[in-house]
């Protein structure tokens, strides 16, 4: 949820009767955010933000469910609320700052309202509200988007809701949705890069099939918040009963492989001949890469990392799932 985004669609924005909520509801609204305990949420539920919440989601149900809402619509829907609260330009994490996400499947409705950094999650089946657990209550830091999946479950794309930072945080959760009342039933955490808003997402469902991306963080090496490796991508079946990994693809499996060793090398003591040479040329520390590659062919495989100590190139040797590193060249900066 980019603010100065939301600033500048909410200015494109023409009132039209459709979407926009009534005098009322602004009112009441208005007057449970006035009883906000701060501008910034925590951990522990502000029970005026909740109620807010709850004002926002059956508001949203009532005028958006019934059309297909997209962001214009929403943003339109949203303007009487966000002038309620005196919003002009705030931090990502300030609760002026706000969003709703919807979902829509057979009888199932699902509301997401975000305010600053806390989510609170809705769902009706047939028109009747189902009790969610309490962390969807209170979702602390993120920003939820719901979808169904084709067995009746939900599934919540969260995104770190943030002020600053190159990378953000991901939790995919599954939701089993009994008559009355919800129950968590999978949840899996990651990071994920900050790119631009049309490169693909690192969260996918399609039928009961979810893929999710994340970045590994390397054990003894540095890299810059911008350097997409180690990138991870699973693939989960989606059922009533949770989720449940059906594949996962490691990028980079030579500079895992190396990386890996020198983490072992870097704790070892006193370790064997070639650890401590390494430890010699390179430290007990984790240095900066200024740069990482690995190659393969027929013959073999290396994985380069360039530090402030010099150039590191491993020699390594795939066996069938299993890569071992023979050897590596230390070539000081000079």
């Amino acid at each position: 949820m980019n603010p100065i985004l939301t600033s500048i669609l909410l200015l494109a924005i023409s009132p039209a009767h459709g979407q926009t909520p009534g005098p009322g509801t602004v009112s009441k609204f208005k007057l449970a955010f006035a009883g906000r305990k701060s501008n910034y949420p925590s951990e522990k539920p502000d029970p005026a933000i909740q109620r807010c919440m709850a004002i926002l989601a059956h508001e949203a149900k009532a005028k958006l469910m019934a059309q297909s809402a997209d962001e214009f619509a929403i943003g339109e829907f949203l303007l009487p609320f966000l002038k309620a609260t005196g919003n002009e330009s705030y931090l990502a994490t300030d609760y002026r700052v706000m969003d709703v996400n919807l979902a829509d499947r057979e009888g199932l409705k699902a509301v997401s309202v975000t305010m600053g950094a806390v989510s609170r999650v809705f769902v009706w089946r047939d028109g009747k509200a189902i009790a969610m657990p309490q962390r969807l209550s209170w979702l602390f830091g993120f920003e939820a988007h719901p979808y169904f999946a084709d067995c009746g479950a939900m599934v919540m794309n969260c995104t770190s809701v943030q002020d600053a930072g190159m990378r953000f945080g991901t939790r995919a959760m599954s939701i089993a949705l009994g008559p009355g009342r919800a129950h968590v039933t999978g949840d899996v955490m990651g990071e994920w890069l900050l790119e631009e808003e049309e490169a693909p997402s690192p969260f996918e469902i399609q039928g009961d099939r979810l893929t999710l991306k994340s970045l590994d963080s390397p054990q003894a090496v540095i890299v810059g918040s911008s350097d997409k490796v180690f990138e991870r991508t699973e693939v989960y079946a989606v059922s009533m009963q949770g989720l449940k990994r059906l594949s996962v693809s490691l990028s980079m499996p030579y500079l895992r492989a190396a990386d890996a060793w020198m983490a072992a090398a870097m704790k070892a003591r006193p370790g064997t001949n070639e650890q401590r040479a390494f430890v010699r040329d390179y430290g007990r520390e984790p240095l900066m890469a200024f740069g990482i590659a690995e190659q393969a062919d027929p013959s073999g495989a290396s994985a380069t990392l360039s530090t402030e100590a010099g150039q590191f190139t491993f020699f390594l040797k795939k066996s069938g799932s299993h890569i071992e590193v023979r050897g590596f060249k230390f070539e000081r900066i000079k």
